[in-house]
C-alpha cells in the first residue's frame, strides 16, 4: 500500500477525532447565528474553523483527557514532533530506488534559500529587541518584536508562494510520497511559525508602558526562546529537503 495514502488516512482520522472532541462544540456555537441570519453558512463554517485552530494553541485539555494513563504529554514537545517527522522522512528518502522520484519537479532552493535568511534575520531582530528589554529599553523592545514579527509574516507569506508554485508543476500531496512528506514537514514548521508570529503581535500590543514590567520580561523570553527553535527547525528543514 501506498504510504502517502496511509498518511493521508491518518490525517482523516485525526481530524474525524477532533471533530466528535471538540470541533463540533465549537459548531454548536455557530448555530445561533446561523439560524437567526445573523452570518451566512460559509462564513459560520470558517470561523468555526479558525476557532478550533487557535483553541488547540490555547488549551490541550481534552487530549490531556483523553491520552491520560497512555501518553506522558510533557514528552510530546515540538522537538520531539520535528524529529520523529524528519527520521520518517530520512527513512523513506534513503530506503527508496529513487528521490525525488523521475518526473517531479525540482525543489526552488533559490526561494527557500532567501527565506531561510528573512527567519534568520527575524531571530536576530528578536534577540535584539530581548537585548534591549534588559537594558529596560520598552521602545526598542516593542519596536524589535514587531520587526521580527513582520519578517515572520513574510516568511509564511514567502512559503505560501513556494507552495503555489510547486502545485503549479504538479507536486501535490496525495500524488507521490515525495510530495506527501514535502508539505507535511513544511506545513507542520508553518503552524508552529503561525503561532509564534501570532505571540509576538501579543507581546508587542500589550507593551504600551514605557517600561518593562517584570512579570512580562520572562514570558517575552520563552517567546523568544520558541522563535529561535523555529528558525532552528526550519534551518534543519532546509539542509535535509533542499541541499541533501
Amino acid at each position: 500500500m501506498d504510504v502517502s495514502f496511509l498518511v493521508l488516512v491518518v490525517i482523516i482520522t485525526a481530524l474525524a477525532f477532533d471533530f466528535t472532541n471538540g470541533f463540533h462544540d465549537t459548531a454548536n456555537a455557530m448555530a445561533t447565528s446561523i439560524a437567526t441570519g445573523a452570518l451566512k453558512p460559509k462564513i459560520a463554517v470558517a470561523i468555526s474553523a479558525v476557532l478550533n485552530l487557535v483553541g488547540a494553541f490555547i488549551s490541550t485539555e481534552v487530549a490531556k483527557t483523553i491520552s491520560g494513563g497512555i501518553v506522558e504529554d510533557s514528552l510530546v514537545t515540538p522537538g520531539m514532533i520535528f524529529a520523529g517527522l524528519v527520521g520518517g522522512y530520512l527513512v523513506l528518502r534513503y530506503g527508496g530506488p529513487a528521490w525525488p522520484p523521475p518526473g517531479m519537479p525540482p525543489l526552488p532552493t533559490g526561494l527557500a534559500g532567501f527565506n531561510t535568511l528573512v527567519i534568520a534575520l527575524s531571530s536576530l531582530v528578536l534577540g535584539r529587541a530581548v537585548r534591549a528589554m534588559r537594558v529596560l529599553d520598552a521602545r526598542g523592545l516593542r519596536r524589535g518584536l514587531a520587526l521580527s514579527a513582520t519578517l515572520g509574516a513574510a516568511f509564511l507569506a514567502l512559503q505560501v508562494v513556494q507552495w503555489m508554485r510547486l502545485a503549479g508543476t504538479g507536486l501535490s500531496f496525495t500524488g507521490t510520497t515525495y510530495g506527501t512528506t514535502f508539505y507535511l514537514l513544511t506545513g507542520v514548521h508553518a503552524a508552529h511559525a503561525v503561532s509564534g508570529v501570532v505571540w509576538l503581535l501579543i507581546i508587542a500590543l500589550r507593551q504600551k508602558e514605557a517600561w518593562v514590567p517584570d512579570r512580562r520580561q520572562r514570558g517575552i523570553e520563552v517567546c523568544a526562546m520558541y522563535w529561535h527553535f523555529v528558525g532552528l527547525v526550519w534551518l534543519g528543514l532546509y539542509l535535509v529537503l533542499y541541499l541533501l
